[in-house]
């Protein structure tokens, strides 16, 4: 079976929606507070992009949770 290889693009796109999404999360009350737009805005990325890559909302939140939890 061959395996999915992301382009160096998708790849950085995704740290950067990732490191933008926590950083605001971070700083909000909650993550649910934080718009799409504002994520988008702050990763550099269309809004598109962040529902193509993470479906919605909670996959986003699931994501950076998960990319929290890689190093341990």
């Amino acid at each position: 079976m061959a395996q999915h290889t992301q382009r160096a693009d998708a790849l950085r796109n995704r740290e950067a929606v990732l490191a933008a999404a926590d950083a605001l999360f971070a700083a909000s009350t909650s993550p649910h507070s934080v718009s799409m737009d504002e994520i988008a805005a702050a990763a550099g990325v269309g809004k598109g992009t962040l529902f193509r890559r993470f479906g919605d909302r909670a996959g986003l939140i699931g994501a950076v949770i998960a990319s929290r939890l890689e190093p341990l």
